[in-house]
């Protein structure tokens, strides 16, 4: 048997002719003509006829993204370029990630906001760059496209003025792994470990004991600080603490300090433990990751 996965029918094979002359089997690179049973050749044009399985359907593929060097735009994340693939041209959506490792599920990577030359030129020789092309969107987002393992993956701007006088394709890549499921943001995503580096600062108000500090303006009133309760963070005096809950109503925080307030924070404080406007504010700063596929929207350090 063989399968036509536009059509998404199996046939039986009932003979295989080359140049006219019948044989019982056709390699690879062979032209040969195929006489299927209960098949309507009008049907079909153009496209896949394969082994059952082989070619699947992918709502969303990843791939290793190498970029043209004559493309001279950015390749933004969020953005849509025209995407070939096998017998395809659709329009789909792109998500940049990057890792100085091999693609896996097990590995995290960092998102990236857009790629151009000075950013491949500057990052180690060893940082890859991967894509995550969402066909969701138009016409495509229905039926997908049809591709094998290792697919080669073509992105362009078609719709760029062909006038002008600059390179339209902007890069390709081999298919990694394929979403074969129109819901795969709901499930299969989930899995893609790739995160945003965050950055939060807040200020020290006051001294509650001698292991904690009561802070500010790191949260708004109506943030939810229990899910930031046991994250590191790091004072401008060099101390360092975990959030350990929240204080009033009002966004406030308290910090402890295991090895207790330094000396150098002391100094800032006046005897009623406030801190003293001659010295400034001491800053508190918080670091975290925050995955950009989990849906429960969990930080981590």
């Amino acid at each position: 048997n063989v399968e036509i996965p536009v059509l998404k029918s199996k046939n039986k094979v009932k003979s295989i002719q080359v140049f006219r002359k019948p044989v019982d089997k056709a390699i690879q690179g062979d032209r040969c003509g195929i006489c299927l049973a209960n098949f309507d050749s009008k049907q079909f044009e153009r496209g896949f006829v394969c082994s059952p399985g082989y070619v699947k359907t992918a709502y969303a593929v990843i791939i290793e993204l190498n970029k043209i060097k004559h493309f001279k735009s950015k390749i933004e994340s969020r953005s849509k370029f025209h995407i070939s693939i096998g017998h395809e041209t659709v329009l789909a959506k792109v998500e940049l990630f990057s890792a100085q490792k091999e693609f896996s599920f097990e590995s995290e990577f960092l998102h990236i906001p857009e790629v151009d030359q000075e950013y491949l030129d500057q990052s180690p020789k060893d940082t890859k760059v991967y894509a995550l092309i969402d066909f969701g969107c138009e016409s495509t987002s229905e039926h997908g496209v049809l591709c094998v393992e290792k697919s080669l993956l073509i992105g362009s701007k078609l719709d760029t003025d062909i006038h002008l006088n600059q390179c339209r394709i902007a890069f390709y890549g081999r298919v990694l792994h394929s979403f074969g499921s129109k819901d795969f943001r709901e499930n299969e995503l989930l899995a893609l470990k790739v995160y945003k580096e965050k950055s939060k600062e807040g200020v020290v108000e006051r001294k509650h004991d001698e292991f904690t500090v009561i802070g500010k303006a790191l949260f708004k009133k109506e943030t939810n600080i229990d899910i930031f309760v046991g994250l590191r963070v790091q004072l401008s005096t060099g101390d360092e603490g975990v959030i350990e809950s929240g204080f009033g109503q009002s966004g406030k925080f308290k910090v402890r300090i295991a090895n207790g307030l330094s000396q150098k924070l002391r100094d800032c404080l006046d005897k009623k433990g406030a801190v003293q406007p001659q010295y400034g504010p001491v800053k508190i700063i918080l670091n975290f990751k925050r995955f950009v596929y989990d849906d429960k929207k969990k930080m981590t350090q």
